[in-house]
C-alpha cells in the first residue's frame, strides 16, 4: 500500500512537472512570436524566416491559441513583404478561431488580414466586408495598435471603393482615416494622398492641391522620399495634372536616383502624365480634362502612352500577344492602361465605355495575366 502511494506521489509530482514545462516553453514561444512581429514591422522578409523555423515547436505544443497566433503572424508578415496570397482559406479559419476565443484586438487584426487576404485573391466583397469591420470599429476605448489597424483598414477600404468605382465612400474612408492619425497626434503622407486621390476624383484639384502639398512638404522636411517611393510617383502625377511643374520635376528627380528594382508600382502611370505635361503646349490636349473624361484621347495620345510603357518595358507588346487569343483596340488600350496603374473609373471615363463594360474587360485581363500587368 505505502508503494502504491508512493508511486502515485510521483506520478503527480511528474504530472505537474510536465505542465509546468509546457506551460514555460508555451510563454516562451509566444514570448518569441511578439518579438518576430515588432521585427516585421521594418524587415518582413527576415522576420517571416524566423517565424517559419517556429512551425515544428509550434506544432509539438499542441496549443490552439499559439498555433492560431502563429497562423495570424505568418500572414500578416506576408502581406508586409508584399508576398501576394493566393487562397483565403487559411486565414478564414483565424478569424473563425478569433471570433470565439479571441479579444477584441486578436479579432480584429483576424479581420484585417483575412481582408487583405481577399484584396489579393480579388475578392473586392469580402475586402469591403472584413475591413469595414475594422475601419467602422469604435475608436474611443481603442489602444494606440488598434488605431492604427483602423487607420490603415480606412486606407485599404478607400482604395478598394476607388477600384469599384464608389468614390464619394472612398473619399469618407480616407478622411474618416486621416481623422484617426490627427487623433494619434499625427498623420503621414500616405493618409493625407488617400485624400488628396479621393478630391481629384471629386474633380476639385484646388482642395486636392493642399493635401498634395502637405504631403510632398512632409517628405522633403523629412527626406522621406525613399520611404515613399509609391507617394512620390503619385505626386509626380497629379502635379503633372494640374501643371505644377517646379513640384513635378522634383518628384521626377527623386524617382530618376532610384534603383530600378525599387521603382513603385505606379511609376509608369506618373511618368506618362509626366511626359504628357511635358508635350502638353505642343499636342494642345488638355490632360486633366482627358484623364476625367471631360474629352476623350485621341490616336496619337494612345500611341504616346503604349510608346511611353514600351520604353520602359521592350516586352509588353510581345507579352500582350502571346498570351491573349483576341487583341481589338479596346483591350489593347485597357491593357496599356492598366500596366499604368490606372483604376477602373479613369479607365472607363478615358474609354468613353460603360462601367460594367470596363469591369468586365479588366477583370478578364487581370485573370489573363495576372501579375504581368502590375510589374514594373
Amino acid at each position: 500500500m505505502k508503494y502504491i502511494i508512493q508511486r502515485r506521489f510521483l506520478f503527480l509530482l511528474w504530472s505537474i512537472g510536465c505542465m509546468l514545462s509546457c506551460n514555460s516553453g508555451g510563454m516562451a514561444l509566444f514570448d518569441a512570436l511578439a518579438d518576430i512581429e515588432e521585427q516585421g514591422d521594418t524587415a518582413a522578409a527576415e522576420a517571416l524566416q524566423r517565424l517559419e523555423q517556429m512551425e515544428r515547436s509550434v506544432e509539438e505544443l499542441h496549443d490552439e491559441h499559439l498555433t492560431n497566433r502563429y497562423k495570424l503572424l505568418g500572414i500578416r508578415l506576408r502581406d508586409k513583404a508584399y508576398i501576394t496570397h493566393t487562397s483565403s482559406d487559411e486565414a478564414m479559419g483565424v478569424v473563425e478561431y478569433f471570433e470565439k476565443n479571441g479579444s477584441q484586438e486578436e479579432k480584429l487584426e483576424a479581420y484585417y488580414y483575412l481582408a487583405s487576404v481577399c484584396r489579393d485573391v480579388k475578392d473586392y466583397p469580402q475586402a469591403m466586408d472584413y475591413f469595414r469591420r475594422v475601419a467602422c470599429s469604435d475608436t474611443v476605448e481603442a489602444n494606440r495598435k488598434n488605431l492604427r489597424l483602423i487607420q490603415n483598414a480606412c486606407s485599404q477600404l478607400s482604395l478598394i471603393y476607388k477600384l469599384v468605382m464608389l468614390p464619394e465612400e472612398a473619399l469618407e474612408m480616407a478622411k474618416r482615416g486621416l481623422s484617426i492619425a490627427n487623433q494619434m497626434g499625427g498623420h503621414n503622407p500616405v493618409l493625407l494622398m488617400d485624400v488628396a486621390s479621393s478630391v481629384m476624383d471629386a474633380h476639385n484639384p484646388l482642395l486636392a492641391k493642399d493635401y498634395m502639398d502637405e504631403a510632398f512638404n512632409m517628405l522633403s522636411d523629412n527626406n522621406g522620399w525613399a520611404w515613399h517611393p509609391d507617394i512620390t510617383a503619385e505626386l509626380m502625377m497629379y502635379y503633372a495634372m494640374i501643371d505644377d511643374a517646379d513640384k513635378m520635376e522634383i518628384c521626377r528627380k527623386v524617382l530618376g536616383l532610384m534603383d530600378a528594382k525599387h521603382l513603385p508600382h505606379n511609376y509608369l502611370n506618373a511618368l506618362f502624365y509626366y511626359y504628357q505635361c511635358q508635350n502638353l503646349s505642343r499636342t494642345g490636349v488638355d490632360f486633366e480634362a482627358l484623364s476625367y473624361g471631360k474629352q476623350y484621347p485621341t490616336p496619337e495620345d494612345w500611341n504616346r502612352l503604349m510608346a511611353v510603357v514600351d520604353n520602359e518595358n521592350p516586352d509588353s507588346a510581345a507579352m500582350l500577344h502571346k498570351k491573349l487569343k483576341r487583341i481589338d483596340d479596346s483591350i489593347l488600350r485597357t491593357a496599356y492602361l492598366l500596366k499604368i496603374g490606372m483604376d477602373n473609373t479613369h479607365i472607363s471615363n478615358l474609354m468613353n465605355a460603360p462601367r460594367q463594360t470596363t469591369w468586365n474587360r479588366t477583370k478578364k485581363l487581370l485573370s489573363s495575366l495576372g501579375d504581368e500587368l502590375t510589374k514594373t
